[in-house]
């Protein structure tokens, strides 16, 4: 039986946002510190750890997703590079890799990989965080854009070439498009989120498939179980937290905003940053801050969990990109 294709048209207007420009405080990085090692001490407890919580926690539900914190990692598309970020910021940087060409996106397992997709040798990389040495996990791909990791550990990516969402181990095909999708990740219980920024609209894919070969996108619009939110701003990237929240960032000069949902039907967004200059990628940390790269600004800034917004946490970045978090 074809499920219902729902629209939701987002409505909510933008909330008053509070703007600094100092650093975050020495109070909310020993909070941070604080609650992410009650985090993992738990995850010890529970025997869920295993070489600094590098294998999947006994904690985990199913559906639910893993704890995400630092390290941070950042591309600097402009450098061609990695750079891996501490809790301090611009004192607490190094490149992990460089010599990269056209990185477009990154992902983290819970086994310490960090797999990057780099367009301009038609390949994905896993790289070692420890040392930043790779292995080409697969190459001769058509055109690999954004990448996510599932619960399951399963590495997707956007084929730019025909505009489809692939489970990289098999080529299969989950998703299959009119338009390019320009971002990629998942929520709780396995749901898939899909942006399209010309079209300015996310999908909530529930329970993703596997399609039939020939599958075109208007059977699959058609027939998969989605929900959409549409109506937004150049929708270009998204991530999710801990708790399956849903982040979108609304990449454009000088009025980019972020804005969140909930895990698995989107309802109404609520914004909580506004007056970003290109705002990209996003990653959220165990307390609920949200970084956020600002190419525009060359930087990276912090949406704390009561939603002030520091601008400046780490600069000097050359066309930061794609963020992402350790994963526990």
């Amino acid at each position: 039986m074809r499920s219902p294709r729902d629209r939701i048209i987002l409505t909510a207007a933008p909330e008053t946002q509070k703007v600094a420009t100092r650093r975050i405080s020495s109070a909310l990085s020993a909070v941070a510190l604080s609650v992410a090692a009650a985090v993992v001490a738990a995850l010890v407890l529970a025997g869920g750890m295993s070489g600094c919580g590098r294998t999947p926690s006994s904690l985990l539900r199913q559906g639910q997703l893993p704890l995400y914190d630092f390290p941070l990692y950042v591309i600097e598309s402009g450098a061609g590079q990695i750079q891996k970020i501490g809790r301090s910021g611009n004192s607490d940087k190094k490149v992990l890799i460089s010599g990269l060409n056209n990185a477009r996106s990154m992902a983290t397992d819970v086994f310490n990989h960090l797999y990057v997709s780099e367009a301009g040798n038609n390949r994905i990389i896993k790289v070692d965080v420890n040392d930043g040495s790779y292995t080409v996990y697969k190459s001769g791909l058509a055109a690999p854009g954004p990448i996510a990791v599932d619960a399951s550990g399963e590495l997707f990516m956007v084929d730019e070439s025909n505009n489809t969402v692939v489970r990289v181990a098999d080529d299969s095909i989950f998703a299959v498009y009119s338009v390019l999708p320009t971002g990629i990740a998942f929520g709780v219980d396995g749901v898939l989120l899909v942006t399209m920024d010309s079209i300015g609209r996310v999908d909530w894919i529930r329970s993703p498939q596997a399609l039939a070969t020939g599958t075109t996108a208007a059977q699959f619009a058609a027939e998969a179980d989605i929900v959409s939110v549409t109506g937004l701003n150049t929708p270009t990237n998204l991530s999710t937290d801990n708790m399956g929240r849903v982040y979108v960032a609304e990449s454009v000069a000088g009025v980019g905003r972020l804005l969140r949902y909930h895990q698995s039907t989107p309802g109404s967004g609520t914004t909580i940053a506004g007056s970003l200059n290109f705002p990209a990628g996003m990653a959220v940390d165990p307390i609920g801050n949200t970084y956020v790269s600002e190419q525009g600004a060359s930087a990276i800034n912090i949406v704390t969990f009561d939603g002030s917004l520091y601008s400046g946490w780490t600069t000097g970045l050359l066309g930061p990109a794609d963020l992402a978090f350790t994963r526990y």
